[in-house]
């Protein structure tokens, strides 16, 4: 229940920013559709490849709303724990909200990169195994859910494509989680423009 309170108040900040802001919008942005899949990547003694795809909309220049899937391949080694690998999986939702439209305004640099906030709500699938508090449940899977808020740029590449990265932490630092913070996510988005 923590971690949906910490998401209610995190989509209201970004509500209050976003009415603060609406008269500022260029409206370019707003009504077009995304795609954007997402990557995730850590070596070492945790491994851990994500692969991430959404679909998302702008309501407005500075507020999209997001959903899509997770996989994760995760692999512990070299630990004071057994050697194991497993596959995460589950549904995702997130919002995120452009603090700043252009650092170039804000810096002397010639930059069009955005500031972003992101708070993200996951639902992911995990093995008993591995990940619960219950030290004898050794088969079997659960649901785990949790909130990930943070923030990163986003530079556009072309008309249509924009690259992002993101830095994020796990509201929940228990044990059974499967992130290790900061979550470091980089992607590319894709706009769809079915207004013209």
């Amino acid at each position: 229940m923590t971690h949906l309170k910490i998401l209610i108040l995190a989509l209201s900040l970004i509500t209050v920013f976003c009415q603060e802001s609406e008269g500022q919008d260029e409206e370019f942005l707003q009504g077009m559709f995304f795609l954007s899949p997402d990557f995730g990547l850590m070596i070492g003694t945790t491994t851990r490849i994500e692969v991430s795809p959404t679909f998302g909309y702008y309501l407005n220049d500075r507020l999209c709303l997001a959903g899509g899937f997770i996989y994760e391949y995760y692999k512990q080694s070299g630990t004071y724990l057994s050697n194991y690998e497993t596959n995460i999986y589950g549904p995702k939702v997130f919002a995120r909200f452009t603090l700043i439209k252009n650092l170039g305004e804000f810096l002397p640099v010639q930059s069009s990169i955005q500031i972003l906030a992101h708070v993200e709500y996951e639902s992911l699938n995990l093995e008993n195994e591995y990940f619960s508090l219950n030290p004898t449940l050794t088969s079997g899977r659960f649901w785990y859910s949790t909130a990930l808020i943070g923030g990163g740029f986003s530079q556009s590449t072309s008309g249509r494509f924009k690259f992002n990265a993101l830095v994020l932490w796990d509201v929940d630092t228990s044990s059974k989680s499967p992130y290790v913070n900061p979550v470091f996510r980089v992607g590319f988005q894709y706009l769809f423009d079915f207004k013209r």
